[in-house]
């Protein structure tokens, strides 16, 4: 994954974060590869915990997917 993305993001399997992505929102993942220079200005949830109910990301997500190469992007919550 690479440029901006303003909302929170959900990824079932794995997501790589390349030196150019500029992410505003929380991360859920199941498996997560950070190049130096990506910038994170969110949470990181792990897929796990956000299955125990520790999640709370608001508003309903508009793609689902569970294909690695995917995300799931759920508007962010202010």
């Amino acid at each position: 994954m690479g440029g901006r993305i303003s909302g929170n993001v959900f990824v079932t399997e794995s997501v790589e974060l390349h030196d150019s992505a500029d992410i505003h929102g929380d991360i859920t993942y199941g498996q997560i590869t950070i190049e130096p220079g990506a910038k994170i200005n969110g949470r990181m949830i792990t897929l796990a915990n956000a299955q125990q109910g520790e999640l709370t990301t608001e508003g309903k997500p508009t793609l689902v997917s569970s294909a690695s190469s995917q995300a799931l992007l759920a508007p962010a919550s202010d």
